[in-house]
């Protein structure tokens, strides 16, 4: 029943949607409370997890899905952040960012 929440008086069923690049996208789609039941008994209601609304909270730092007892519709980063990363990436990204205007982005960043 982990993939099943409410939301006030919503039920959503939490689904990995696939996508044309091969990735899958986490969703939340609306399920109607009489087809759990039908799919795996009344008891089953009860293990549903509430929650009194969305929120959007994003981090990366401390995510937390739930936040005072609102569901957190942002989703953490698929990869691990990497705090040593390497000057010629840092490079490379800001080339492709300024372009022929490379030094005068430095320059920005600088002043910044």
């Amino acid at each position: 029943m982990k993939e099943y929440i409410r939301v006030g008086t919503e039920y959503f069923k939490e689904v990995l949607c696939p996508l044309m690049s091969g990735d899958n996208m986490k969703s939340l789609i609306k399920w109607n409370k009489a087809t759990i039941i039908d799919d795996f008994g009344k008891e089953s209601i009860q293990q549903i997890k509430k929650y009194e609304t969305f929120c959007t909270f994003p981090s990366h730092i401390n995510y937390q899905r739930e936040i005072n007892n609102f569901y957190n519709k942002y989703e953490p980063p698929s990869y691990s952040i990497n705090e040593k990363g390497s000057w010629e990436n840092i490079k490379f990204f800001l080339q492709h960012i300024f372009g022929e205007q490379y030094e005068l982005g430095l320059d920005y960043l600088t002043i910044l």
